[in-house]
């Protein structure tokens, strides 16, 4: 007699597959965040540009995706089992995957906000003319953690609040808080001084600011794009689309650092930077 899978374990192995990658991408986009801004040190440097730090960048994807996988097979493998349990152990499956997924979301969203942070950081010192070093941004972050993850937190929940209220105040409140981090990080303000200078800069700078979100808005027209022709690809597309999204957010930051730089300057800075 032949022993077939049953129902419940074609579930469970597809839920474990399913949590693995979704382990993986996470994992590897965060890596080549940080991998990105690393090469902000060498940006000037013979002729090295940011696109030379792209390539470069993306060149080590399939190294850094294969060190994560077992890693990342551990966390998904955890995640999925917890999912697709046995009934008997159904309760305390759940409870183990929210507190997981609690820990888990926690501890990727501050990593996120660090690498955010340190891209922040870098491309100032490589917009001022001076060497980015990555352990000195690290520290810049690590010094200004807490205020840091207090802006993020309350202008993450004012744009969500303003979601809610049919859409429109969400977008409105997200373009006003736009320039919170650099605020922070650059300036040294709190939470709500932060927030306080990024919407007094908007509302200074409407124009630049629409044609800034009409940059964004392309980027994330061409990534869709781009993501929709990587989705016909099984599996490495999703990891690709994924790796590619880290990359623009990546360039994005760097262009709003460049603009809150001008916002902030003089009142000319900005005619003089058009000018050029």
């Amino acid at each position: 007699m032949m022993l077939r899978p049953k129902l419940h374990d074609h579930y469970i192995a597809r839920m474990v597959i399913l949590t693995v990658l979704a382990a993986w991408g996470v994992l590897l986009g965060l890596d080549v965040m940080l991998a990105f801004a690393s090469e902000f040190e060498d940006l000037g440097k013979g002729g090295y540009t940011i696109n030379h730090a792209i390539a470069a960048t993306c060149l080590t994807i399939p190294w850094r995706a294969y060190n994560l996988f077992p890693t990342a097979a551990v966390i998904g493998a955890l995640m999925g089992g917890a999912v697709g349990g046995s009934h008997g152990a159904a309760a305390g499956c759940i409870a183990g995957l929210v507190l997981g997924g609690l820990v888990f979301v926690l501890v990727m969203g501050t990593l996120g906000l660090v690498s955010s942070g340190m891209v922040i950081v870098m491309a100032q010192s490589a917009l001022a003319g001076q060497e980015p070093a990555l352990g000195d941004a690290l520290t810049a972050v690590a010094r200004r953690l807490g205020a840091l993850v207090l802006a993020a937190s309350v202008a993450g929940l004012i744009v969500m609040i303003g979601f809610l209220f049919l859409v429109i105040p969400g977008m409105v409140a997200a373009v006003f808080l736009m320039f919170t981090l650099p605020a922070v990080l650059l300036d040294g303000l709190g939470a709500v001084d932060g927030m306080r200078r990024s919407a007094s800069l908007v509302r200074q700078h409407p124009g630049p600011t629409v044609a800034f979100l009409i940059g964004c808005l392309l980027v994330f027209v061409g990534l869709g794009i781009a993501s929709w022709i990587f989705s016909f690809i099984p599996v490495l597309g999703g990891l690709a689309s994924f790796v590619l999204q880290g990359a623009a957010v990546s360039y994005l930051t760097v262009a709003g650092v460049r603009f809150y730089g001008l916002f902030r300057a003089a009142p000319g800075a900005m005619a003089r930077a058009v000018a050029l």
